[in-house]
């Protein structure tokens, strides 16, 4: 199998990685926050090929290197927990979400088939096609009664399947008319605590 992947340090650019993609159609190049650079290639563009297309983009490089270098810092870094952290939310989650998940379930007469406690950064929970339902245990780190709306979220996929009127009229029926309120708490929550 050959490389798809190289970097190189230009003496007026710095250090470039460059990567070969299967979906590249032509030349991408990123410059992240932190001044890294990346370019995307078609795969069958030969090293060569990019090495020439870098210097003819090199002024582009510098200006943008520049910008984000300007630019101020970022207020929140993503949420990373610590080992520790993970470890007491994996047991909060594991003594509160599974009996907490019957009992709503039971409350509004709703069936799902499993449930998996995942470690999902990017979203709390998720309902599969056959009823199947994981949660992240980072759900832990809301207040109880957004936990509680969050598996009443996912519960109500149980029977619907999307995001239409009939499923926010369920969950907010569910939610005692605080599906809107609840959604906007989840929203700070996410902007405050990234």
């Amino acid at each position: 199998m050959y490389n798809k992947e190289k970097t190189i340090v230009y003496s007026d650019i710095g250090e470039v990685t460059i990567r070969k993609s299967v979906r590249a159609k032509m030349l991408r190049i990123n410059v992240d926050r932190e001044g890294k650079v990346t370019i995307t290639i078609p795969e069958l563009c030969t090293w060569a090929k990019a090495n020439d297309m870098i210097k003819d983009y090199k002024e582009w490089i510098i200006k943008n290197k520049k910008k984000m270098a300007e630019l101020p810092p970022q207020k929140h870094k993503r949420y990373t927990p610590t080992p520790e952290e993970d470890q007491i939310l994996a047991q909060q989650a594991i003594e509160y979400i599974p009996r907490r998940i019957q009992e709503l379930a039971k409350q509004h007469n709703l069936k799902f088939r499993h449930l998996k406690l995942g470690r999902a950064l990017s979203r709390w929970g998720c309902c599969k096609t056959n009823n199947d339902i994981i949660i992240s245990i980072y759900t832990m780190r809301l207040p109880k009664h957004l936990v509680d709306f969050i598996l009443l979220h996912e519960l109500t996929h149980t029977i619907h399947k999307n995001h239409q009127a009939g499923f926010h009229a369920k969950l907010n029926e569910m939610c005692n008319g605080m599906e809107k309120q609840y959604d906007k708490e989840i929203r700070e929550f996410i902007r405050n605590n990234r």
